[in-house]
């Protein structure tokens, strides 16, 4: 049996291949007492897991354990016009989660759904292993962001306002805090490989802040989105500023010595310029 070492789902696996990449440990999972449904869902990833960017050829896989949602099916099973007929107050809640986190890998496969009846579908976010990267390491994700989310038109208007309230409510210092808190122990557990940066926190506060500079401004989610994912437009690229906005603005300094006020300034031009207009910039 691996040796497994857990904490809040989370477990490393000790194996002789560091090239595996899909582990089945149920039985053994059982035999340690830990209940995990008839069904369980086994992800690993050694280079996204926890953030881990990249993993060194000898270290041991680290996998994510993921409770089986019963009934829950794949978007390609409902029809664009089924989806779009969710509530904005349902759909920007994908927005708000992804966009403070930057998580790059929300594809339409990490998005689950569930009838309920006499209402619409319940929405069920996975995977969320590419959340928070490092501004310089995980340059994939910030340049380029995936939100495979976009193609629905909720996101052509303005936040849910009861989203709207609570992210202008939102406590960007306690949220962190709260983000460390949970992380901390994992960290300690499992070492360098699933430690968050303080770089990585640094573009927290920088995404909070978008969000809270665009609810004010009224502007469309999609605006807010494209700061961190890159469309083609035109024969030409669009949105994708973050990498650059963060360089400029945050890279080396603490949160007491970022400028607030020039950071709203430039957030305000960039979500109000028409967007084809907001050319990807070169770093």
């Amino acid at each position: 049996m691996p040796k497994l070492a857990f904490l809040k789902g989370v477990f490393k696996a000790f194996c002789s291949d560091p090239n595996v990449r899909k582990i089945v440990l149920v039985k053994e999972l059982r035999k340690a007492g830990l209940s995990i449904g008839e069904n369980p869902m086994l992800v690993t990833s050694a280079s996204q897991m926890l953030g881990a960017l990249k993993a060194e050829e000898s270290a041991p896989p680290i996998a994510s354990i993921q409770q089986f949602v019963p009934g829950a099916k794949v978007y390609a099973e409902y029809s664009k016009v089924e989806i779009e007929e969710i509530p904005d107050a349902e759909m920007h809640k994908i927005a708000v989660t992804d966009l403070i986190l930057l998580n790059g890998d929300r594809h339409m496969n990490n998005m689950l759904f569930k009838d309920r009846e006499e209402s619409h579908p319940k929405l069920i976010l996975i995977d969320h292993g590419s959340s928070l990267p490092h501004p310089a390491r995980g340059k994939n994700l910030v340049d380029a962001a995936k939100y495979e989310w976009l193609a629905y038109s909720q996101f052509d208007r303005r936040l849910d306002p009861t989203l709207a309230r609570k992210v202008l409510e939102l406590d960007t210092e306690e949220y962190i805090e709260n983000l460390k808190a949970d992380q901390d122990p994992v960290a300690q557990m499992f070492g360098e490989v699933a430690t968050i940066s303080e770089e990585s926190y640094m573009l927290v506060r920088l995404n909070i802040r978008l969000l809270k500079v665009g609810v004010t401004l009224g502007v469309p989610v999609r605006n807010m989105a494209l700061f961190h994912q890159v469309m083609r437009q035109d024969s030409k690229d669009i949105g994708g500023e973050v990498a650059k906005f963060f360089a400029v603005h945050f890279a080396g300094k603490t949160a007491d010595q970022v400028n607030w006020s020039q950071v709203d300034q430039n957030l305000k031009e960039i979500l109000l310029t028409p967007l084809k207009e907001r050319l990807t910039p070169s770093l």
